[in-house]
């Protein structure tokens, strides 16, 4: 009778000791959890990395286009809205689309788009076209504008006439101001402000010639400054 309540007891014991070594088992890391949970520093799941193209255009203020030209109709990718700061329904056409560019840019979007040339060695796989153009996305009356560089391939007619075309367009604000600071600096002496003497003499030579063409007269100007508490502007930028 002894040695079967042993015998009970150790079993017992077993039973308890194996519940208790595959709860531990359950609860540590790597030891075949499926719960779900995931530990502080671990990697995200495979799926969180899969490539997102509509967010890495947002990431980088892009969005893409389709045009009929022969329609009108224009298509494109659903963050344009995001990107651009207006509505889809006012970019439902090329019309609607070009009466949002600055007026003193459609031109340079038409003639880049009419223009555009033919890869080499790429026959069929439409033109080539890059424009940089103002944009208003509130309508001319508003004070909010952004610099947009449109970058495509245009298809054309046997007459030559656009009938499609397909492109990327990209906010380039930053990278507009930066270009127009680095060219008012090169034709621009730091010191005064005023052209320097290259561009000046480039300003003046095609004065001379205006004047030479069209028999008008001309004059030029000249003034001596000081600069206050320095000797004089000649000894800053030369004679």
């Amino acid at each position: 009778m002894g040695s079967t309540d042993n015998m009970s007891s150790l079993l017992a014991d077993g039973a308890r000791v194996g519940a208790s070594g595959h709860q531990h088992g359950h609860e540590a890391p790597g030891n075949g959890d499926v719960s779900g949970g995931e530990a502080p520093g671990d990697p995200p799941p495979v799926e969180s990395c899969s490539l997102d193209l509509i967010g890495i255009l947002s990431s980088v203020q892009e969005t893409a286009y389709f045009w009929d030209v022969a329609s009108d109709r224009m298509e494109w990718e659903s963050n344009a809205a995001e990107v651009l700061g207006c509505p889809l329904p006012g970019l439902a056409s090329g019309t609607d689309f070009h009466f949002l560019i600055a007026p003193e840019h459609i031109q340079r979007r038409q003639e880049a788009i009419t223009n555009a040339t033919q890869p080499v060695g790429k026959s069929g796989s439409g033109c080539h076209y890059r424009v940089q153009y103002r944009f208003i996305p509130g309508g001319r009356r508003s004070e909010t504008s952004l610099w947009l560089e449109d970058l495509g391939r245009c298809w054309f007619d046997a007459e030559g006439k656009p009938i499609k075309a397909r492109g990327v367009i990209r906010v380039i604000n930053e990278r507009y101001q930066e270009e127009q600071r680095l060219l008012y600096r090169s034709d621009h002496d730091e010191l005064t402000g005023q052209l320097n003497r290259i561009r000046l003499t480039e300003a003046l030579g095609a004065v001379v010639t205006r004047a030479e063409r069209t028999k008008e007269p001309c004059a030029l100007l000249m003034a001596i400054m000081k600069v206050p508490g320095r000797i004089g502007l000649q000894a800053h930028v030369g004679h």
